[in-house]
């Protein structure tokens, strides 16, 4: 499925829009659309809940490259984490993929599962 759709933004009114790279995707993953929307939410916080999908035919490598580009400048522009000393983030490209792979992986919970998913996401 992440070959074919990938989340692109977040609008007002909690809603996740998800570009898909054609009208047979879009299709199948509308029809998806409450099973998608519970299992988003089962991962979230109240207060953080996703009210709507919206599905939207775009490139779906172009979406996955600038939201992870997003994420690496966003990480090494971090502070430490005790807050007292400012440092950037690793600049190692490989230790930013590697942090990257960590942070999106943090709510599984099972340990082999989230280490398999790191390593998927890492050789992608």
């Amino acid at each position: 499925m992440a070959r074919h759709a990938w989340p692109m933004k977040f609008r007002e009114s909690d809603m996740l829009v998800i570009a898909v790279s054609d009208n047979v995707w879009m299709q199948q993953l509308s029809l998806q659309k409450l099973s998608i929307l519970n299992a988003i939410n089962r991962l979230l916080p109240l207060e953080g809940q996703v009210r709507d999908i919206r599905f939207e035919i775009g490139n779906i490598d172009e979406v996955r490259k600038s939201q992870i580009s997003s994420s690496l400048r966003k990480a090494r522009h971090s502070t430490a984490h005790d807050g007292k000393v400012c440092k950037p983030a690793c600049a190692d490209a490989s230790q930013d993929i590697k942090d990257h792979a960590e942070a999106l992986t943090e709510p599984v919970k099972d340990r082999e599962l989230k280490d398999m998913l790191q390593q998927v996401y890492i050789k992608s």
